[in-house]
């Protein structure tokens, strides 16, 4: 390679790992100020005025990361010609994950503030999941198992944003799946 192409593939490199983020301003009302201190991480209290060092708090963050890898536990078990009483432990436990997954938003929304929360591609994600996995809780129809399926096992597609190899997979069958759709 060239000078002027060992330059350019350096500054590509750059690019990919260059995280960019939005600021998230504290929030004036003290109930929201908790929110944001248990979500929003300052690294240090001369950084905390400067809210260009925050970021998800990474204590808030291996707690949810623990609670998805636990449901997804719970899924897996589910099985063929199961007992009534297994059934009705997962049905249980499913009410749990929703609660606690509406929480976590919650309280992001909180702290964030909804318009930041949003602004977020796996936040509208999560928003996705929390939403419909609600949905399919009231409307409890024959079709409605196959829906809650899906809902929870997008819980654990979450997890695609902790793991680089899995979310550039993933990040692929998004930009491919126009190119599919062509195909059928």
């Amino acid at each position: 390679l060239t000078e002027k192409q060992e330059h350019w593939v350096e500054m590509r490199k750059m690019m990919v790992n260059l995280r960019l983020f939005r600021l998230i301003p504290r929030p004036t009302a003290v109930w929201r100020q908790c929110c944001y201190d248990l979500v929003v991480n300052c690294k240090s209290p001369e950084y905390c005025r400067n809210p260009k060092y925050h970021s998800i708090h990474a204590n808030f963050e291996r707690v949810i990361v623990f609670l998805i890898i636990v449901n997804g536990i719970f899924i897996a078990t589910e099985h063929y010609d199961q007992p009534e009483s297994w059934q009705d432990t997962l049905h249980v436990v499913n009410l749990i994950f929703v609660a606690i997954f509406t929480l976590e938003m919650l309280i992001k929304w909180t702290a964030m503030g909804i318009r930041n929360y949003f602004r977020q591609g796996w936040n509208v994600f999560d928003a996705i999941i929390v939403f419909g996995s609600i949905i399919v809780l009231f409307t409890q129809a024959g079709v409605g198992t196959q829906v809650a399926r899906v809902f929870r096992i997008g819980r654990v597609l979450r997890l695609v944003r902790k793991a680089r190899g899995l979310r550039m997979l993933f990040n692929t069958l998004l930009i491919s799946l126009p190119a599919i759709i062509n195909i059928t």
